[in-house]
């Protein structure tokens, strides 16, 4: 997926894997992550515990 916009992710609970234009992050409880939104991203929990995003839209 993309998006017109820069994002900003913070991760309020659980642990997800952040695959950005072939890159892959690991993001935990209390981490965050701050992109442009036009590179491919596509988010993926790899547990079994849900996890709860606080996501930004930064639009030009």
């Amino acid at each position: 997926m993309s998006t017109e916009a820069f994002e900003y992710k913070y991760i309020l609970k659980g642990e997800i894997d952040y695959l950005i234009n072939g890159q892959v992050y690991n993001l935990k409880e209390g981490d965050s992550l701050f992109f442009d939104g036009r590179l491919p991203h596509v988010p993926k929990n790899s547990t079994t515990e849900n996890c709860v995003m606080l996501i930004v839209y930064f639009f030009e």
